[in-house]
């Protein structure tokens, strides 16, 4: 009865420290998140700007959001078409809701943080049915070094949200049952093309150094690829129509010397330490050596060879993330290096190295809560520094501006939507908004003129009034003498599409909802 009382009593410390060093841990890799005001990051504005903007059109009666109007030097600027949309709709309504730049960069990173944890603790449970380890494993995952320096130091929120889907995608991936495959790969694949474009193609990359290793999966990915596609057809088909006929520095760009001056070597690939020298310093883009000495042990003392397929795709994952020059590949790459960068690739191995340490099973939860005790204390050269560092204003979001998707030929216009050029021909310009949130202006010319109006002239708009316009970077259109109503308006071309797009989403959805709850029953029954 005393041995069953004291094992008892060791039980509960044992968990009781576990659970203490768990809290601790995600204490020292989230520490910004829980002090006041918040953090700077390389990307943070652009992406509060654009949940800003989305905030202001919407209440500007625009819906969809689509056109900032009064963005910086850049007026009618898209701000939902290029830019996958699902992660800024998220961070909107955070917005909407608390009205907090700094209270809404935390409560991003947050609903991020629960999301990757989720994610991957779901399919480490399905692997092996052990909640505890597969929640400690997920934890290795959501605070490691990359996802940490994705969300202080690059402050990269759809990037980061995108990775929530690698667990699902590789779930799919290497499921023996083919409607599971599938499943995952279709919601993978959506999560991947409505957060982050660079991450789905990444996804596209592992797929194919998959296939050529095990030459399997084929259909299912192609099927999947087109669900997903369907589903996200509501982004998908006016991202296509939008950029179609189009020039845009980002899309035409050769990445492969950008992606070989900005790679990362083997040391911090492994290691993970902030990088001292060279383009990256001040990133810690790396797995971590925790991580790395977890895996070569599991890799060690694991005595089946039957099922190497993670390992395999982790080691030439690990090539490629490892610096190269990529200028020396044929020009039928060229489309991949829309990644931009080849350390992209590391969450993907990152979560490949940490599924295979899982599965090998060789690692008891006290060595798993090691693991991620050290990697949250290399973690603190990062988030100590990022303690309260920043004050984020509305004006500092509002002034933000970014040119991804400016239009050829179209100048920088610093006073906005008063930009109006008409030649000093005029004596009267009144400003307003439709209904539909877009510009109206009402012009008085002394004199015929061409005037150019200061809205970005993407081909889903066109102008109403005035005599024949034209498109270069900005509107140019044709005045009479006189008063001249001249209103900014979304083609019926376009109108008919998005929306199309819209309801094809909807009715996709509900068919493939209604699939996976028809599926999870079968196999109730069974």
């Amino acid at each position: 009865m005393k041995t069953m009382k004291y094992h008892n009593i060791n039980k509960i410390f044992i968990l009781s420290f576990i659970t203490a060093i768990i809290l601790i841990s995600i204490y020292f890799s989230w520490m910004p998140v829980f002090h006041s005001n918040s953090w700077s990051g390389h990307d943070n504005l652009v992406h509060l700007n654009r949940a800003l903007s989305t905030s202001l059109s919407i209440e500007n009666g625009q819906f969809p959001a689509i056109y900032d109007v009064t963005y910086k030097n850049y007026p009618g600027y898209s701000i939902n078409i290029f830019y996958p949309p699902l992660t800024n709709y998220i961070i909107t309504a955070i917005y909407y809701m608390v009205g907090d730049f700094n209270l809404t960069t935390k409560l991003v990173s947050i609903f991020i943080f629960i999301a990757i944890t989720l994610s991957s603790s779901f399919v480490l449970f399905k692997t092996i049915k052990s909640l505890p380890l597969s929640i400690l494993y997920s934890l290795c995952f959501s605070c490691s070094i990359y996802i940490v320096d994705n969300i202080f130091i690059r402050t990269s929120f759809p990037e980061t949200m995108a990775l929530s889907a690698i667990p699902l995608f590789f779930y799919g991936l290497f499921s023996t049952s083919k409607k599971k495959s599938i499943i995952f790969l279709t919601i993978s694949n959506f999560i991947f093309i409505t957060t982050n474009i660079p991450a789905t193609l990444c996804s596209g990359i592992v797929f194919l150094i998959y296939y050529a290793i095990n030459r399997r999966c084929l259909l299912n990915y192609f099927i999947s690829s087109v669900l997903s596609l369907i589903i996200s057809s509501w982004y998908v088909i006016p991202l296509v129509y939008s950029i179609s006929g189009e020039s845009f520095t980002i899309l035409s760009r050769n990445w492969f010397p950008t992606m070989t001056q900005l790679s990362i070597n083997a040391y911090d690939l492994i290691f993970g330490e902030i990088i001292k020298t060279g383009p990256l310093t001040g990133m810690a883009l790396g797995i971590g050596l925790p991580t790395i000495t977890a895996f070569i042990y599991s890799l060690l003392r694991n005595e089946k060879t039957e099922n190497n397929e993670p390992m395999t795709l982790f080691v030439i994952l690990a090539i490629i993330c490892s610096g190269a020059n990529y200028n020396s590949l044929p020009s039928i790459f060229e489309p991949l290096s829309k990644i931009q960068f080849s350390w992209r690739l590391v969450p993907f191995a990152l979560f490949l190295m940490i599924f295979y340490t899982y599965k090998t099973n060789k690692i008891k939860a006290g060595g798993v809560a090691a693991i991620l005790f050290l990697t949250s204390l290399m973690n603190t050269s990062i988030t100590v520094n990022k303690t309260s560092s920043t004050d984020i204003t509305y004006d500092s979001v509002a002034l933000a501006s970014y040119q991804d998707y400016v239009l050829k030929n179209a100048s920088v216009v610093p006073t906005g939507k008063d930009g109006v050029s008409c030649k000093d021909k005029t004596d009267n310009i009144i400003y307003s908004l439709s209904p539909s949130g877009l510009p109206i202006y009402k012009i008085h010319t002394l004199e015929m003129v061409s005037c150019v109006i200061p809205f970005m002239a993407y081909k889903s708009l066109e102008i109403k009034g005035g005599n024949n316009f034209k498109r270069n970077g900005y509107f140019e259109v044709n005045l009479p003498i006189g008063d001249s109503i001249i209103e900014v308006k979304i083609t019926d071309k376009f109108n008919v599409l998005l929306w199309a797009s819209i309801l094809l989403s909807i009715f996709s959805v509900s068919i493939f909802t209604w699939m996976i709850i028809r599926l999870s029953r079968q196999y109730e029954n069974t």
